[in-house]
Order: structure tokens, then C-alpha cells, then sequence
């Protein structure tokens, strides 16, 4: 296997579309929306223009591949399809198109089962290192709780039917009394570090205002909870969304460095298929 494969693959193997990469003054994720503020057209444009760039050469690389696949095509094919499901599903999530998001999901988690099974094959005939195998397992293992956590997830707001009122929308304006006094009852006991209490009170604050500020807090809470608890692919979960949600939070520098513990101790765990 040619080692420039090997490098690209495994840099597509993690790619994730960031909101670091927004312009500047386009509007944050979900997440960070101030009340009344829309999803910026720019960005979602820019959005499109990854799609478009990532299926052309998916296209280019699938169109090669089935007129005579040389060696390490079949590794190719699969990371160009794992570029554009990650370049599809960074798209639906800021347009909230739930469905076609877990659709992405779904052919991301397939390629990356593809890819898995090629650099397995690679492995035992000597041609892929044990490092990329972990890599490949690594993101598929990823892909697939990324997917399920995603099930699990209300529709975002750009989901909501044509002409619904802004005031249908879950903004920090209308935050009630009660689910504040759940955010901060729930930060109260895990900062005492009474967890098992904390964490059913977070998820609850999580589950009903999705797309609150509080939650670039709350997600980072949840991952240090579920850190603690050796929930390792939960945890990186959290970590990634606190980090994706809110690039300019105050916990996204304490959520990168927790990310990676966790991510080298997912690496460290995994074992070759046999």
C-alpha cells in the first residue's frame, strides 16, 4: 500500500466539518444562535460548495474503480465516500435536516465499515500497518455512536415548518425558571463531584432546550462524567459535540485537551481483527 494513501486516508478517516471554519461574522452552530438571529446563507453556501467538491471526486475516484480498480483503490473509493457523507452531514446539521443527516450517518458508517474491511485485508498480507488497522477500527467505532447518538436527537431549528414563529424556537429568551434551576442544581452536584446525581439532571436540561448556550457547559460536564465512568465513546462524543457546538466557549480549550486523553485512550484499546 502506498504510504500517500495510507496518509490521506487516515486524515479523512477523522475529518469533521468545524464551525472554526466559518468566515468571519458567520453565524455559529445550532447551539450558539443568539435569539432572533438566523443561520448564515454564506455559510451554508460554503457548505454546499464541500458537498459539491467532495461528490465530484467521489465520483471521479467510484468511475475509476469500476473500470479496472488498480491496487488501493478500493481503500481510495472508501475515503472519498467517507469525505462526502462528513461533507453531507456537516450540511444538514446547520440546515436541520434531520433525516437527511442520519442518511449521511448511515453511508458514513458503511464506508467506514468498507474501509475497515480493506485495511484489515491489508493487514494480513503484510501491505497495512497495525497503526492504520486501530485507525480504521478506531473510526468506524466512531462512526457508528456517532449515528446512534444522533437518532436520539430532536429536530434542529432550521427543521421547523415554513412560517413557524421565532418565538416556537428554543432560545435562551425563553428559558424558564425551573429548567434553570435544573441546569444549576445539576452543575451544583457535579462540581461537588456527586456525579450519579448530576448526570441524570444535565441530561434532562440537554434533552429539553437542545440548542441553549448553557449546553457548551452542560456537554462538557456530561464528557467528564462519562470520562470518569470509563464511558470512553460517550465521552468523545460530548467532548467533540462541546467543541463543535461552541468554538468560542469558555470550556472548549479544557474539552480539546480531555478530547484527545480520550481519543489516544480509545487507540490504546483497540485490538487487530483476526
Amino acid at each position: 500500500m502506498k504510504r500517500i494513501a495510507v496518509t490521506s486516508f487516515l486524515a479523512v478517516l477523522f475529518i469533521t466539518v468545524q464551525t472554526t471554519a466559518q468566515e468571519p461574522g458567520a453565524a455559529q452552530e445550532p447551539g450558539a444562535l443568539a435569539p432572533g438571529m438566523s443561520i448564515d446563507q454564506d455559510y451554508i453556501d460554503l457548505l454546499k460548495k464541500r458537498v459539491e467538491v467532495a461528490r465530484i471526486k467521489f465520483e471521479e475516484v467510484d468511475a475509476q474503480h469500476k473500470v479496472g480498480a488498480p491496487r488501493g483503490s478500493v481503500l481510495r473509493q472508501a475515503e472519498t465516500r467517507i469525505a462526502l457523507a462528513t461533507a453531507e452531514a456537516g450540511l444538514y446539521r446547520q440546515t436541520g435536516e434531520r433525516a437527511n443527516l442520519l442518511a449521511a450517518l448511515e453511508r458514513k458508517r458503511e464506508a467506514a465499515e468498507h474501509a475497515l474491511s480493506a485495511v484489515n485485508a491489508g493487514y494480513q498480507s503484510g501491505t497495512a500497518s497495525l497503526s492504520l488497522l486501530l485507525d480504521a477500527q478506531l473510526a468506524l467505532a466512531e462512526a457508528e455512536y456517532e449515528l446512534k447518538k444522533a437518532k436520539t436527537l430532536p429536530q434542529e431549528p432550521g427543521a421547523s415548518a415554513p412560517g413557524l414563529p421565532e418565538s416556537s424556537k428554543t432560545h435562551v429568551s425563553t428559558r424558564s425558571p425551573d429548567t434553570q434551576a435544573l441546569f444549576e442544581k445539576g452543575e451544583q452536584e457535579f462540581k461537588a463531584g456527586r456525579f450519579a446525581e448530576a448526570k441524570p439532571l444535565l441530561e434532562k436540561f440537554v434533552e429539553s432546550r437542545p440548542f441553549d448556550s448553557l449546553n457548551q457547559y452542560v456537554l462538557f460536564y456530561l464528557g467528564k462524567i462519562a470520562q470518569q465512568n470509563k464511558g470512553w465513546q460517550e465521552a468523545d462524543f460530548y467532548y467533540r459535540e462541546s467543541v463543535r457546538l461552541f468554538p468560542k466557549g469558555d470550556k472548549v480549550k479544557e474539552a480539546r485537551e480531555e478530547h484527545i486523553k480520550v481519543k489516544e485512550h480509545l487507540a490504546s484499546t483497540f485490538t487487530p481483527t483476526p
